[in-house]
């Protein structure tokens, strides 16, 4: 995760559209398999791969969400390749990665979706597919479209291709807003202003949060990185003996333990506060009130946006608002990124198109306008 400076709330309105068409940073693995099928000459000769069909990895949600409906149509537009999901539950708090486990048990998978970081272990337990040869063979020139964000591993090469930054942001619930009478956040602001807004809206005998975080490591240390910290020293050993890690940790853990703003970690991860739980608030009861907890804001990165989107599995009665990603007092306005790419598993038995239809992801995904949603406003 990097930190981008100066971000704005027009910026972030336009930097978090890039994200729509990811799956699930979360996304994980099951063992459950069905076979490939590859077709013979290509009737196209544009589309050498036409009628392939390629197992992409992803939970239920990210199968059906209308992101990844629309990235597999384009794909198959584009190559003719076919992507077909392959349901993957997502694995729980201090779980192995379920799609590391399926691709050491071999089964078989044409592509996945990770952060960059998210890939090490794959790479450390030999799972991946470099793709340098597949690129050479292609005669694609890897480097100059992609520069610096293109996963490089230790070993020099590279292995998958990237498709945009997850950019961190603040959701919020207008309806929780409107009922204390609060002002919808706007432009910069400062984590203490944050704070104040969240304990305005904070009523916990009515099971209303005024924030949501959720059990991400990275939550551990934001406020470190927003403070400068680095994660590595100069001479590339871990930086976290930094006194600013162990402010970030507390702080973020103040938020539910002593400020009690938000969930406190053992009972979100004792499973009484779900993943989804800002947007899976839905249509409120007879009486005006949810039958659920209800959170007024929710850090976390863009990708929350495309759940929004998708009215249909998530139904609700509230508008839902956008901004900025809040900084620590004395720093310039900032914001998370996370570089999102696919990759090869070595399990896979169409490598070649499934490298095509790498190509054609990261080049050709088209960001999602926010504001076409009628319960979507920045």
């Amino acid at each position: 995760m990097k930190l981008v400076k100066k971000a704005t709330a027009l910026g972030m309105a336009g930097l978090m559209t890039a994200s729509l068409f990811a799956g699930c940073a979360g996304a994980s693995s099951s063992s459950s398999s069905t076979a490939s099928s590859s077709s013979t000459a290509p009737a196209d000769p544009s589309k050498p791969y036409a009628g392939t069909v390629l197992k992409y990895a992803c939970t239920d949600t990210a199968a059906v969400g209308p992101e990844n409906v629309a990235l597999f149509e384009m794909v198959e537009e584009k190559t003719g390749i076919i992507i077909e999901p392959m349901i993957i539950p997502n694995n729980q708090t201090g779980e192995l990665d379920r799609i590391l486990v399926s691709l050491q048990a071999g089964d078989e998978i044409d592509l996945i979706y990770k952060t960059n970081s998210d890939l090490t272990p794959f790479y450390a337990a030999g799972v991946l597919e470099p793709v340098d040869e597949l690129a050479a063979n292609a005669g694609y020139d890897m480097e100059s479209v992609f520069g610096s964000s293109l996963p490089v591993m230790a070993d020099g090469q590279t292995y998958g291709l990237p498709a945009f930054n997850d950019i961190w942001c603040v959701f919020y619930n207008k309806a929780v807003f409107d009922k204390a009478g609060v002002a919808y956040p706007s432009g910069d602001w400062t984590w203490d202003e944050y704070i104040e807004t969240a304990k305005q809206l904070t009523n916990v005998d009515e099971q209303v949060y005024g924030s949501l975080m959720l059990d991400y490591g990275s939550y551990n240390y934001m406020y470190a990185i927003q403070n400068g910290a680095q994660h590595y020293k100069e001479d590339g050993t871990i930086n976290y003996d930094d006194e600013r890690f162990r402010e970030s940790a507390e702080w973020f853990y103040s938020l539910g333990n002593d400020l009690k703003i938000q969930p406190n970690i053992t009972d979100y991860r004792a499973g009484l506060h779900v993943w989804n739980g800002f947007v899976s608030t839905g249509v409120a009861n007879d009486s005006g009130s949810y039958d659920k907890p209800v959170y007024g804001m929710c850090v976390v990165g863009s990708w929350v946006a495309s759940m929004l989107t998708n009215t249909e599995k998530y139904p609700r009665d509230w508008q839902a608002g956008i901004a900025p990603l809040p900084h620590p007092e004395g720093t310039d306005a900032s914001t998370l990124s996370v570089i999102g790419c696919y990759a090869i598993p070595t399990t896979s038995k169409n490598k070649e198109a499934a490298f095509e239809a790498l190509k054609c992801i990261a080049e050709n995904q088209t960001p999602w306008a926010l504001v076409e949603s009628p319960l979507v406003s920045t």
